[in-house]
């Protein structure tokens, strides 16, 4: 699996982790607002807002710091290519 790939990979499982945490939150929020619970569904509203947060955030920053440490390894990578193997003696 190539570094982009997995790369790939880990923010889809990040990104599936946090709807499936959306889900619960949004979940409990309703039922806490149906019960006329409103501190506790006011509770869920906030940790829907810091959940969405973290969503936009690894979605910008984490990506973008991602991106450069794949370009990184590519330009490492193609400087290797570059390497003369004619001097195996040496």
């Amino acid at each position: 699996m190539s570094t982009s790939t997995a790369l790939a990979a880990a923010f889809d499982l990040l990104q599936e982790e946090v709807e499936t945490e959306v889900a619960r939150v949004n979940q409990e929020g309703s039922a806490a607002f149906a019960a006329a619970e409103h501190d506790r569904a006011a509770a869920a509203l906030a940790r829907a807002k810091e959940i969405k947060a973290l969503q936009r955030r690894c979605r910008t920053e984490l990506q973008a710091q991602a991106d450069a440490l794949v370009a990184t390894a590519h330009q490492l990578f193609a400087q290797t290519q570059h390497v003369d193997l004619t001097l195996r003696s040496v």
